[in-house]
């Protein structure tokens, strides 16, 4: 009698934590703990059939990393506070394929909406870099939310749900201070761009058009390239975020190649390379093949995993031996490659759930790409300055054997005399 006493109070707070209240101290949530979900990798299942599902799966954590989907949640939230509550919910994962979102209110469908990035933006709501809605919530109401997620290969099940207020601040913050670093980025480009006009240095260019291809990811992994609505094909948006980071991978290996001059200085060291571009460009034309033909093979994005990795070990690799080699500016090519291979190894295990997720660990990229850049720079800078003080000892070399070759013809002159 005793343990069925134990087992129904535990069932009766399982019962009550499937709600997720809002209070008058509420800020925000991602839904984590309160979100229940399910597999269903052959669409065999309906809206109905999860309403009515008690064998869900509770979310302890909402990003899965890379997994076959797609997938069914159940969200229920209740207005526990002493005013109407405006919400604004959204999908933690920008440039998710499709989330199709139905909100039902005493087990009555009241709203439905179509989300997701290969969804025309005329059918959204609002249109934003999230997959996001909105919701009015009038006191001690309560809704249940079921979505249906699909995506290539990465899923993150959470809402994050906060109040519109806050959502519209903190969004026109993030796209401001997002402009202002794109702007920086532009002109840093085009500098660079000039400088190799002038100089005809390829460093220079590829410097270039490597930030060129890292706005590309950031505008494309973070949703503005859907958001700014600007015609682009949906599909297209998808294959720039999907490909913007092995065309910047071939750009890090080519940096090195022309830097260091190794085709001229380091011959064995050149098929290297040129294996590692031949295996970024492999990886170009397979995911664009899973995009477009068959998804199955999408299953090479664990490879891109290990493929980055293997390329920031590789390049800090060279860069330990240009250093060993004393080669101009290696010191500064040494420690943009490290700073780089800290970042890229954290981010690559969030991304596939090898490590608790956290809102920002998609900065870790960008921002590794940025400092192994600005190293790149200090670099160019370095070499141009050694080669320019090379240059002047020797010309002033070339002067005292001018000098002396004159006095020595000078001195001949009188003794023949």
């Amino acid at each position: 009698m005793h343990k069925v006493l134990i087992f129904i109070l535990l069932s009766l707070n399982l019962f009550a934590t499937q709600v997720l209240e809002i209070k008058n101290d509420f800020v925000t949530h991602d839904s984590s703990n309160y979100l229940y979900y399910i597999q269903d990798i052959h669409d065999e299942l309906n809206v109905n059939d999860i309403l009515k599902n008690t064998n869900l799966k509770i979310a302890s954590r909402v990003h899965l990393g890379t997994i076959r989907g797609g997938f069914w949640t159940k969200l229920t939230l209740k207005n526990s506070s002493d005013t109407k509550q405006i919400l604004s919910l959204y999908n933690l994962l920008p440039g998710t394929n499709f989330i199709d979102v139905h909100v039902f209110k005493k087990n009555k469908q009241v709203s439905f909406y179509q989300l997701g990035d290969l969804q025309k933006q005329n059918k959204r709501e609002e249109i934003s870099r999230f997959s996001m809605f909105n919701l009015l919530l009038d006191k001690n109401e309560e809704v249940t939310i079921v979505s249906k997620m699909k995506n290539y290969y990465v899923y993150n099940v959470g809402w994050k749900i906060e109040k519109r207020s806050d959502f519209t601040y903190k969004e026109t913050q993030y796209l401001l201070y997002f402009g202002i670093f794109s702007g920086i980025f532009i002109i840093f480009a085009f500098y660079n761009f000039f400088t190799f006009q002038i100089r005809k240095n390829i460093p220079y260019l590829i410097v270039s058009l490597n930030v060129l291809f890292t706005l590309l990811y950031l505008y494309g992994v973070n949703g503005i390239l859907y958001q700014i609505n600007v015609g682009l094909n949906l599909d297209l948006i998808t294959a720039i975020t999907w490909n913007a980071s092995s065309f910047l991978f071939i750009g890090l290996v080519l940096f090195p190649y022309y830097f260091f001059n190794i085709k001229k200085f380091y011959p064995k060291l050149k098929w290297y390379f040129r294996l590692k571009i031949m295996m970024a460009i492999s990886i170009i034309v397979l995911t664009l093949y899973a995009q477009f033909f068959d998804e199955s093979y999408f299953f090479i994005f664990k490879t891109v995993g290990f493929a980055s990795i293997f390329y920031c070990f590789s390049l800090l690799s060279t860069a330990i031996y240009m250093y060993y080699k004393k080669e101009s500016g290696s010191q500064y090519y040494l420690l943009g490659q490290g700073l780089y291979l800290i970042c890229i190894l954290i981010y690559g295990l969030v991304l596939h759930g090898l490590m608790p997720y956290f809102f920002w660990f998609k900065i870790l990229y960008p921002l590794g790409i940025t400092l192994d850049l600005i190293f790149f720079s200090v670099a160019l800078y370095y070499q141009k300055k050694m080669k320019n003080i090379e240059d002047i000892q020797n010309r002033e070399y070339l002067l005292e054997k001018s000098r002396f070759s004159s006095i020595g013809q000078t001195i001949g002159h009188i003794t023949h005399q």
